[in-house]
């Protein structure tokens, strides 16, 4: 299965290229706490995963982790209970 993985860090810099520079530094740095990724899948299934400590995060806010009795919001991922209750409160409670 293809898998799109992304790696965001904010970096002050003189240029473009001196940030690209320390953030390549950074991710290559084996003692680098840069580790959470988000991973979505061709079936647009997303993950926010942290390598250190072997964690996934809620996809919708990044904070909360998430387990296997997490909730699975279809073309989203992975959530924590209370994006899950926020999100049927905004996409379904109004058509009740």
């Amino acid at each position: 299965m293809e898998y799109r993985v992304k790696w965001e860090i904010d970096i002050e810099a003189d240029s473009q290229e001196e940030a690209v520079k320390e953030a390549l530094k950074i991710q290559r740095d084996t003692n680098s706490i840069a580790t959470v990724f988000e991973v979505t899948s061709i079936n647009n299934d997303r993950k926010v995963i942290d390598l250190t400590y072997n964690v996934e995060y809620c996809v919708i806010c990044e904070r909360n982790e998430v387990d296997e009795n997490s909730p699975i919001l279809k073309g989203i991922g992975k959530v924590c209970h209370d994006c899950c209750n926020r999100w049927v409160k905004d996409n379904y409670e109004e058509n009740l």
